[in-house]
């Protein structure tokens, strides 16, 4: 068994890169513990299942979000500054991906939920619950930056959904066509959207089924 001081890091960094390149239904608990270097008593001393560790490694990556956020928010940059390091921070991340692995995956959190959303209902109430925290943060910052008159906000909380959506779409686009240019050319969408009025749309009423 490895050592308890870092046996469960080792998972949970493990499960998370695997899951990150396969998807959660292409790797086990063997891939895992192998890929750790070690026994599946280890793996059970800390985790019931597969599952349990997923959640923990969600858990884990909305901690670090979350820490990385707060240090930027309280960092005194600028809230413009801030939104546009969004996208130039996941271009320079795409970029190292493909120097060092040939490729990159994507957003870890997108994948995960368009895989497992409509098939785990934990799993979707996890990431539901991660993309609200960070909406959360955004939200945050966006007052912040309104407040101190760097940006035209009419509505931080929408904003801040809004900037969520299209992060999510331009780490898909960037995936889908292998260049990660995308984030430089879109960078000045979050900018738009954090001064857009973006009103409400009523549903429309559907059609009974026949």
């Amino acid at each position: 068994m490895g050592r308890c001081s870092d046996a469960r890091d080792r998972l949970l960094a493990t499960a998370a890169r695997l899951i990150h390149e396969r998807g959660y239904t292409a790797v086990s608990v063997s891939d895992i513990c192998n890929e750790a270097g070690l026994k599946k008593g280890s793996f059970y001393h800390f985790f019931p299942s597969k599952h349990a560790l997923v959640l923990a490694t969600l858990d884990r990556f909305a901690e670090y979000q979350e820490a990385r956020m707060r240090a930027a928010i309280e960092s005194g940059t600028s809230a413009r500054q801030q939104l546009v390091g969004m996208l130039t921070g996941l271009y320079n991340g795409y970029v190292a991906a493909q120097r060092s692995f040939g490729a990159a995956n994507g957003c870890p959190l997108g994948n995960l939920a368009q895989e497992m959303a409509h098939r785990d209902a934990e799993l979707r109430a996890k990431l539901a619950s991660i993309f609200s925290r960070w909406q959360t943060r955004l939200t945050q910052l966006l007052e912040l930056g309104r407040s101190r008159g760097e940006l035209e906000v009419p509505d931080p909380r929408q904003s801040a959904e809004a900037i969520i959506a299209f992060l999510q779409g331009s780490t898909l686009l960037a995936k889908v066509t292998s260049d990660p240019d995308v984030f430089l050319r879109l960078a000045h969408g979050v900018l738009a959207l954090a001064k857009a009025e973006l009103p409400r749309v009523e549903a429309p009423e559907l059609e009974p089924s026949r």
